[in-house]
């Protein structure tokens, strides 16, 4: 579902995932170069291979291609939100929201057979 303020996206894939991209705010409707979006809400499924726990990342940077050297540098912070197992994560009291940035990235560990992702992100800003 993607509309002018709420976009909510569905993802599955496997472990060994590096740096797919779940949300870039330019590219959704009426995005600019300045839009911003923050994760308000997901649900997951993340079944392990065997008995270590298999890990998601979900990582947020402001800028729209990351740049390890820029966050070394301080000029970049990348956040990051790791899930396990099953769950829901946001629209608690602790868990408002995610993000307020440009572009989203979804990473798995080896320990990571297969997940499914639900999320709902909202447009923070359109610059």
């Amino acid at each position: 579902m993607n509309t002018a303020s709420k976009y909510i996206v569905k993802s599955k894939g496997i472990g060994s995932e590096t740096n797919q991209v779940l949300v870039n705010a330019n590219d959704l409707t009426g995005g600019t170069n300045k839009s911003l979006v923050s994760l308000i809400e997901c649900y997951y499924i993340i079944e392990s291979i065997g008995s270590t726990e298999g890990k998601l990342t979900i990582s947020a940077a402001v800028d729209a291609e990351y740049d390890e050297q820029a966050e070394a540098a301080g000029t970049q912070v990348r956040k990051d939100l790791v899930l396990t197992g099953n769950g829901k994560y946001g629209l608690r009291p602790s868990q408002l929201k995610f993000g307020n940035d440009k572009i989203f990235k979804l990473t798995t560990d080896s320990n990571v057979r297969n997940y499914l992702l639900v999320t709902e992100f909202r447009r923070e800003s359109n610059g």
